[in-house]
């Protein structure tokens, strides 16, 4: 163990709130998704660094939203020909993290933007740093959230790994009743889908029981090997 993580409070909590046996007794309380995320930000849980870069291109959100790398750089050009393909003007953006991957790719298209995460200290950051009359950021659960704005396409990445299936399927529910144009999804091509305690991973494949969503209208390769981004228009995500 890292004696840095042996005084800091928030590595013993998220290690409790993430344990099955915690979960068992706390599902229900609408506090607990907040709990478990705080304290996986405050503990830098989800910090990575294997591939020595400047701290500047490190992310809070883990190693998938670091920049500088030539995986960043394919996700930036795959999300510009989405951008292009499908003339996004406004993005949607849940979990937002702290921006860092997402960042320059908004600011050079001068695209409306809102980042939801449930994070209140991450959001507080990101307002105080980011926000202007195109960009806000607003702490909301995701699972519960929804909104009749209108907004071109609707990115969710690296979420469904981290939260129980049934907050998945209530949050494509959400998508379905939403005014939005595209919605980008992760998905891998395991076999068989497994529930998780909230806050711990496993892979998530959006075609197969118990999601069964339709094969997306457009998709590419996230930087995993066996791990996509689904593009779905809101008719074929309503199938």
């Amino acid at each position: 163990m890292n004696l840095k993580n042996k005084f800091n409070k928030y590595y013993w909590l998220r290690k409790i709130y993430t344990s099955k046996l915690f979960q068992l007794f706390q599902i229900k309380n609408p506090k607990l998704k907040k709990k478990i995320f705080t304290s996986i930000y405050k503990s830098n849980h989800w910090v990575q660094n294997g591939d020595s870069l400047p701290q500047e291109f490190v992310s809070v959100s883990g190693h998938g939203s670091n920049i500088g790398t030539d995986q960043y750089k394919q996700l930036v050009n795959n999300f510009t020909n989405i951008i292009e393909k499908y003339q996004i003007n406004s993005i949607l953006d849940m979990p937002c993290g702290d921006f860092l991957w997402i960042k320059e790719l908004v600011k050079n298209k001068d695209m409306k933007y809102l980042g939801i995460d449930i994070v209140e200290e991450l959001i507080k950051n990101n307002n105080f740093k980011f926000k202007n009359e195109k960009i806000n950021f607003q702490s909301f659960d995701i699972v519960n959230f929804n909104t009749n704005k209108e907004f071109d396409l609707v990115l969710i990445r690296d979420l469904f790994l981290h939260i129980k299936n049934f907050d998945i399927i209530k949050i494509i529910n959400n998508l379905k009743s939403m005014n939005i144009k595209y919605i980008a999804l992760n998905s891998y091509n395991n076999k068989k889908n497994l529930d998780v305690t909230i806050g711990q991973h496993r892979k998530v494949n959006l075609l197969i029981e118990p999601f069964n969503l339709e094969k997306p209208i457009y998709s590419f390769k996230d930087y995993e090997d066996d791990k996509f981004f689904y593009i779905y228009d809101l008719e074929t995500l309503k199938k």
